[in-house]
């Protein structure tokens, strides 16, 4: 696993995600969960959170890098 620094509450917020989305997608796998309880207590894959940390990470950054950019446009500082 790779190292995200994630906080609490956004690796619990993350796991509900791949939970929540086991049970909605229909892809007919014993594996998946069937109903809301299943989901509860469902553990993905871990790619399948390795993926959503990334994509979580990448979009925080994503976000950082552009209110840099408005700060600094802001301010009237040239890159």
């Amino acid at each position: 696993m790779s190292e995200w620094n994630l906080l609490p509450h956004e690796e619990a917020t993350l796991l509900r995600i791949a939970r929540d989305e086991a049970l909605l997608s229909q892809e007919g796998h014993d594996y998946l969960p069937k109903a809301p309880e299943q989901a509860d207590v469902f553990h993905p894959h871990e790619w399948v959170l390795e993926a959503i940390r990334r994509a979580y990470s990448m979009g925080r950054h994503a976000g950082a890098e552009r209110a840099r950019k408005e700060i600094r446009n802001a301010l009237g500082v040239k890159p």
